[in-house]
Parts: structure tokens; C-alpha cells; sequence
């Protein structure tokens, strides 16, 4: 076995006979190219840098120096450099697979994921047996909103590994996105298994096991917990980058119109100075419709991703990253805090009991104020205002949780009586998917 001492004696001999090679005929890119490729295993990135560069002054469409060129700038943190030397190396050698995925994975660190798949498919095909292209070339496609692509490439992936944590779990949302409730629990099974620490998994396996229906007897079951926070926040930062054209173009998502029109309603035509505050913002889809009404606008939402794609809009004053509940409580502190408006679109279907989140928003609420919210219904329920059983919250297989009319009205009353007005529950539904439309119903409430 070579000892060290003989390895760094072997590299001084070859550097030796390099450089008497160069003055011999100092024009040869070859020998600059192994000369780059000396100082780069000695971890000397700038030497190895101008090597690799003079020997593209002789032979610029060599693929091989433009891409160790640009490994070295990837070591130098220099990742624009090293992204133009993958390029080059492309046009040199299209299907060039170590630069194929290299370029790959500096577009995912971008979140470029279209330009990003575009060079992970072809490496994949090229070696279907390396899983780490073939995992980050799912979730590629899955940041696009490409899930039947997103599907069958980690089917591919799991067939060689099953113990992929990641790739089990983001299956188990893709099978639960299609319905395929009885896959997603297998997948979310594994994944927990996997890792127990999983909070999303946790919470999946719950939702879908046979054993979550509704309670058969005439007893109140137990409270309902909210989902865990981890949760909700995995959930809407990988749903962010396609949450807009997921809404509008598949699921007919009309919610923010809807609340815009039942404030014009209530507010009339001179209400315009206004302190609204859009709970669960998300994108900011419902602030960019409520806009004209506030002098100061603020979105709250425990997802960073989708913080950033509402402040891409411009709509906001403020956006805040936090869970609503205790962003409600802290408001209540300071009075010159305190809203005119409260928007909760779509965001209580992933809170269990509703009790906490009411009495923090009646406190944060201004006099002559309004509290204007969404809940979801069990789509089996179709008249759940004349329900013999208990009207309670329900977990439902999506993962998240449906209110009946008659809970939401009766918690309201009883913790409002004297304080707030409830007006008539407009019944809505909420999005579409596929054939099945979602019920629910969009309250308005008034602070006197």
C-alpha cells in the first residue's frame, strides 16, 4: 500500500514532467488540463482555475476542462461561474451526465426546477440506478405541479430502495393528492417507520386510518387536536410553488371573490381606511383582492415559502411568520393593534377546536369590526344543520378537518353573546376536485 510520503512524490514527479512538457511546446492544452486537474486534487482551487483556463485558450470546446472548471468555482462558492462552465461543457458534450446533474443540482439550489429537470431527466435515463438524481429530479417536478411525472419517478426510485424516508413520504402526498387514500397510508406508514419523528406522517396516518369516522354514539367524542405545526408548515412550503395555478386552473378557487364582495357589501362604499389582517395569507391571494380596503394590510402565516410568494406581490405592509392563534393572543396585548377586518380563508380546516381561535379574534378585534372566515364541511354531512349527532369537528382523510354549520354558529353565540353578530352563513363551496365539490361555508361576523 503507496504511504503518503510516496503518493506526494509520485504528484512532484508527473508536475515535473508536465511543466518540462510545457517547455517543450507550450502549446498544449492537454498538459494545462492535467496540470488543473493536480492542483484541484491538492485542493488548491485558484491554481487549478488558471491551469483549466489556459488550456481553454488552446482548446475552448473541451468538454472535460470546462467541467472540472467548473467544479472548481462550485468549491469556491462561486456558483454563477461554475453554472456557465456546465453550459459550456453541454454544448461541448450534450449528454456530458456528470455535468447533466451537477448543472441540475445548482438550478434545484435555485429553485430554477423547470431548468433543473431538464437536465436531471436525461441523467436519470442515462443511470437509472443513481437515486440521488432520480430523488431530486421528482422533486423537481413535484416544485412544478408536475406530480404524475413527480409520481412515477419516485415509484422508479422505491423499486431499488424502499428505505428512502423522503421519497416515501412525498409518494404518500402524491398518492393522497389522487385520492388513493389506501396507498398514501401504506407510503405514510413506511415513512414513519422510518423516521418516527415525522409529524406530517404522524398526523396522515391518523387521518387515514379505517378507525378515524365518526363517532357512532350520541356522545360528544374528545376535543379535537389541531395538526401539528410541522405539519402544516411541510405542507404549504412544498405546495407554494404551484399554489396559484394548482387553485385557479384545477380546483376553481373563487374564495377571495367571494369574501370581497360580502365586505363591499357590509362596508359600503366609504370604508377604505382600514386595519385588515388576512390569517393563513398563504400566496396572498385573498389580500390582493382586499387591498383597496386597508390603509394597512398584514398577512400572518406559519409557511415561509408561501410568505414569499405573497411578498412578491406587493400587496402587504407587513407579512408574518406565525401560527394564527398566538399572533392573535399577542395583538390583544396593544390596543392600537387591533383590526378592523380579520380574514380566515381557508385556514380552519387545519385547526381542530375552534374555541381558542374565536375568543383570540373577538379580543383583536376593533368595535364596528368584522371577522370574516371559511370552514369545510364533511362532504357526507349534506344537511349538518339537522343532524341528530353531535355536531363536532371531523378529521378528515385530505388531512384536514371539517366544521358543521350548526358547531361553528352555536361556539360563536355562546362565546360572542352580547359582544358580536353573527350574520347568515353564505353556503359555498370551496374548490373542486375532480367531480367532488367541496362544501362549506363562508361566515361573516360583526363587533358592534
Amino acid at each position: 500500500m503507496p504511504t503518503l510520503n510516496s503518493t506526494l512524490n509520485t504528484i512532484a514527479h508527473i508536475r515535473q514532467r508536465l511543466h518540462q512538457a510545457l517547455r517543450a511546446n507550450p502549446h498544449q492544452a492537454n498538459v494545462y488540463h492535467q496540470l488543473g486537474r493536480l492542483a484541484y486534487r491538492s485542493g488548491d482551487w485558484n491554481e487549478s482555475i488558471d491551469w483549466f483556463q489556459k488550456a481553454l485558450r488552446l482548446d475552448p470546446c473541451h468538454a472535460e476542462t470546462q467541467f472540472h472548471l467548473g467544479n472548481a468555482y462550485t468549491q469556491k462558492n462561486q456558483f454563477d461561474l461554475a453554472m456557465a462552465h456546465y453550459q459550456q461543457t453541454l454544448q461541448c458534450q450534450a449528454q456530458h451526465h456528470k455535468a447533466l446533474v451537477n448543472l441540475g443540482m445548482l438550478y434545484l439550489q435555485d429553485s430554477l426546477w423547470a431548468q433543473a429537470s431538464h437536465c436531471l431527466q436525461p441523467a436519470f435515463e442515462q443511470d437509472p440506478q443513481d437515486l440521488s438524481t432520480g430523488t431530486q429530479l421528482a422533486r423537481a417536478y413535484l416544485e412544478q405541479g408536475k406530480l404524475e411525472e413527480a409520481k412515477r419517478i419516485y415509484q422508479q426510485v422505491l423499486s431499488l430502495n424502499p428505505q428512502l424516508e423522503e421519497a416515501q413520504h412525498n409518494l404518500a402526498i402524491l398518492c393522497l393528492k389522487e385520492g388513493e387514500h389506501a396507498q398514501a397510508l401504506r407510503h405514510f406508514q413506511v415513512s414513519l417507520t422510518l423516521n418516527p419523528h415525522n409529524e406530517t406522517a404522524k398526523h396522515m396516518v391518523q387521518a387515514l386510518s379505517p378507525s378515524n369516522s365518526n363517532n357512532p354514539s350520541q356522545e360528544p367524542p374528545p376535543t379535537l387536536a389541531h395538526p401539528p405545526r410541522a405539519y402544516v408548515r411541510a405542507l404549504f412550503d412544498q405546495y407554494a410553488s404551484y399554489y396559484d395555478q394548482h387553485l385557479q386552473s384545477t380546483l376553481n378557487y373563487q374564495i377571495p371573490t367571494e369574501i370581497r364582495n360580502q365586505l363591499g357589501q357590509v362596508l359600503g362604499p366609504h370604508r377604505s381606511r382600514l386595519r385588515v389582517l388576512d390569517l393563513g395569507c398563504g400566496t396572498g391571494l385573498c389580500g390582493l383582492y382586499c387591498r383597496d380596503l386597508a390603509f394597512q394590510l398584514s398577512g400572518v402565516d406559519l409557511s415561509p415559502q408561501m410568505l414569499a410568494c405573497a411578498k412578491q406581490l406587493g400587496a402587504y405592509d407587513q407579512l408574518i411568520e406565525q401560527e394564527i392563534v398566538d399572533f392573535l393572543r399577542s395583538t390583544n396585548e396593544s390596543a392600537k393593534e387591533k383590526a378592523d377586518v380579520i380574514i380566515a380563508a381557508e385556514v380552519l380546516n387545519y385547526l381542530g377546536d375552534l374555541e381558542p381561535f374565536f375568543q383570540a379574534a373577538f379580543q383583536a378585534l376593533n368595535s364596528n369590526a368584522y371577522l370574516v372566515f371559511t370552514v369545510e364541511h364533511d362532504p357526507e354531512d349534506k344537511h349538518d344543520s339537522s343532524q341528530a349527532k353531535p355536531a363536532t369537528p371531523k378529521l378528515q382523510p385530505s388531512g384536514r378537518i371539517t366544521h358543521p354549520r350548526t358547531y361553528v354558529s352555536d361556539l360563536i353565540h355562546r362565546l360572542g353573546i352580547n359582544s358580536v353578530r353573527l350574520l347568515d352563513p353564505l353556503p359555498v363551496i370551496l374548490r373542486q376536485h375532480g367531480d367532488q365539490a367541496i362544501p362549506g361555508s363562508l361566515f361573516l361576523v360583526h363587533r358592534p
